[in-house]
């Protein structure tokens, strides 16, 4: 039975594999003569075996069994189980299509039984060397860890509820943060690590850490603070509407026409109204057909379509009224009542 020595990479995917199989030839020196004897027996007789000279004397001599070294060149699958007549792999195309097969011998060698042990022991020092490589690299990554925590203290602590809730989404629905999945993110570097491996985080991350949760702790405190001011929107017609559209939404009214309905945020309250008109033909007149832009403001009343312009679109168009006659509504009427949605708009 073969036994794998190890492999090294020759060239892009081919490499050269060494494998040695056991013997029942023999190798010694006669003490007697000085010569090597070399036995070839019909059993085999284990690493070591002391068998008579049979040469010249009869002297036992203490033989060592020989392995045979073979090194291959091997390949990937793609080599290997190829079907085509284009090898691209590195070993040249002389292990193309040799899926049924062993890759091709490059060498053949017999040694003693002292020489492979030899080799054995080499290699577990050679692995030994690496493996205290990597626990000392291990060490000096926890080293630098651990000084950078030491000094990043109030970060860790932001970041231990993302860690600890990672894997709860109902509690990160509960806890809705604009950019939640880089604080977990950041929290699985700052803690365990991805591999186990707990990294510091970079200065541009620390600062994102806190962008984040100080842009959500200023929409809290608006939200608390505009339910603290909030007042009962106005219900029925005739209301004068007056403050910021944040939210469009067209839907399909009666006889394919398109019908608008606008979240308009006004002073305490945010109310759902049918869009004028007026305002309609003002923003595909003005604006592309824009109505909802930062910053912007409209005022009518709810009944009709008076309303006074943008603040900050402008002047008003020319030749437009300030108080039309009633034009034509949008399909379902003018109407308004009040909304569940914040008034807040979106950022």
């Amino acid at each position: 039975m073969s036994e794998y020595l190890g492999s090294q990479k020759v060239n892009r995917s081919a490499y050269a594999v060494k494998e040695a199989a056991p013997t029942t030839i023999y190798l010694g020196v006669c003490e007697r003569d000085n010569r090597p004897v070399r036995l070839e027996m019909p059993v085999d007789l284990g690493p070591t075996a002391e068998i008579p000279c049979f040469v010249g004397c009869t002297l036992p001599v203490k033989c060592e069994r020989l392995h045979a070294v073979t090194t291959r060149l091997e390949c990937d699958g793609s080599c290997m189980g190829a079907r085509g007549p284009i090898c691209n792999c590195g070993c040249g195309g002389i292990n193309h299509g040799r899926h049924w097969g062993k890759g091709a011998l490059l060498a053949q060698r017999e040694v003693v039984e002292s020489a492979l042990a030899n080799y054995r022991a080499e290699q577990a020092k050679i692995a030994q060397r690496r493996e205290a490589t990597r626990e000392a690299a291990a060490r000096r990554e926890r080293s630098v860890f651990d000084d950078w925590a030491a000094d990043h203290h109030d970060v860790i602590r932001a970041l231990d509820p993302w860690h600890e809730h990672r894997t709860d989404d109902a509690w990160l629905e509960a806890h809705p943060v604009r950019g939640s999945h880089i604080l977990v993110d950041l929290a699985i570097q700052a803690h365990g690590g991805w591999n186990g491996k707990p990294k510091p985080l970079t200065d541009p991350q620390v600062e994102l850490v806190f962008k984040i949760l100080g842009e959500a702790a200023d929409r809290q405190r608006a939200e608390a603070e505009r339910k603290a001011n909030a007042r009962p929107a106005p219900e029925g017609k005739g209301i004068k509407v007056s403050g910021e559209i944040i939210k469009v939404r067209a839907s399909e009214g009666y006889a394919g026409e398109v019908h608008h309905e606008a979240t308009v945020k006004c002073d305490g309250y945010a109310i759902r109204v049918t869009v004028p008109k007026a305002v309609l033909d003002w923003g595909w007149r003005e604006r592309r057909g824009v109505i909802m832009a930062p910053n912007a403001h409209v005022s009518f009343r709810s009944y009709d379509t008076d309303w006074d312009g943008f603040a900050s679109g402008g002047p008003r168009p020319s030749g437009e009224p300030r108080s039309p006659s009633r034009p034509a509504r949008s399909s379902g009427g003018p109407r308004t009542r009040p909304s569940a949605l914040p008034s807040d708009p979106p950022k």
